[in-house]
């Protein structure tokens, strides 16, 4: 078998090629070896490989030569194969090829279906593409920000330049989850704004970022503090601030609840926005269009 893909010139370009018996189908062992090669030159070519949804799992789908889904019943004809894709080695024996192909897409970002997918990819600051409704359950989720630094984005590519990360929600939604944090002292934001502060929110303070087609819903915010050294405390469901940034097409809503604040905090160092897409302004560097944030107060 050998797995190829068409160029954007529609020619057929070969990744690599299994050597298989007469009657041999193209299992799932071959398949697995075919997306981590495919996944490889679609690296090489700046694209990614494209998946599918199948059973609630993403996967690669695979075609034959006429563009139909791969016939997972078809078996190897041998040297009854079409002889225009045989290959002749100098010992005088040939090898009789029948191509499998995948699609690549172009730009590099990863597809997700499941909450750990989507976890796995913010951590290694993919730009993510939904294929599905993420339902974490009621189960927690730290958003996108970074634990530590609480920002998102600020991506730089090899040159040095801003690169930009997106969120691709297509349609769905990301639902159904508590937002975590951490009011540990190693994860208060120290810096000419936000000095001690804990930042409570899905992207915090985000740089160069794109989100588009995307709801998070039935989110629960439950604001603990007990840090004396927590000088502000700012919950914003979406970003507290942000530069370069686009938000497009985005809807929230969740309910906040306080249980604790500091001991001997003041009330006026806190700061909740239940209704802007971010909470310092969106500024003349950002872009927000068709968002709308709901945080419902809980006693």
């Amino acid at each position: 078998y050998e797995l190829c893909y068409r160029d954007g010139e529609g020619t057929v370009q070969q990744i690599s090629s299994y050597q298989v018996a007469e009657g041999t189908k193209f299992s799932a062992f071959h398949k697995s070896n075919a997306e981590r090669d495919a996944a490889s030159a679609a690296s090489s070519l700046g694209s990614t490989l494209k998946k599918e949804l199948v059973d609630g799992v993403g996967r690669v789908p695979f075609y034959d030569e006429n563009g139909q889904p791969w016939n997972d019943d078809f078996v190897h004809p041998g040297d009854n194969a079409d002889l225009t894709h045989v290959t002749e080695s100098g010992d005088g024996s040939k090898a009789y090829a029948v191509r499998v192909f995948v699609e690549f897409v172009e730009g590099r970002f990863a597809y997700v279906s499941t909450p750990d997918e989507l976890v796995s990819a913010i951590a290694l600051q993919n730009n993510i593409v939904l294929m599905c409704d993420i339902d974490f359950g009621g189960e927690k989720f730290g958003g996108f920000a970074d634990a530590a630094t609480r920002r998102f984005g600020g991506k730089k590519d090899f040159s040095g330049n801003a690169e930009q990360i997106y969120l691709d929600g297509k349609g769905f939604a990301i639902k159904n989850f508590t937002l975590s944090y951490s009011a540990a002292n190693a994860n208060l934001v120290s810096d000419d704004v936000f000095n001690s502060s804990l930042i409570v929110s899905l992207f915090g303070i985000a740089d160069n970022i794109k989100v588009s087609d995307v709801s998070f819903t039935g989110v629960s915010i439950d604001l603990s503090a007990d840090n004396s050294r927590i000088g502000s405390i700012y919950v914003a469901p979406l970003a507290v601030q942000a530069t370069n940034c686009v938000f497009e097409r985005v809807n929230f809503s969740g309910t906040y609840h306080c249980t604790k604040l500091p001991s001997g905090f003041s009330d006026s160092n806190l700061f909740v926005d239940g209704s802007a897409a971010i909470h310092l302004g969106t500024g003349t560097t950002n872009t927000v269009t068709d968002v709308t944030v709901t945080l419902t107060v809980t006693e």
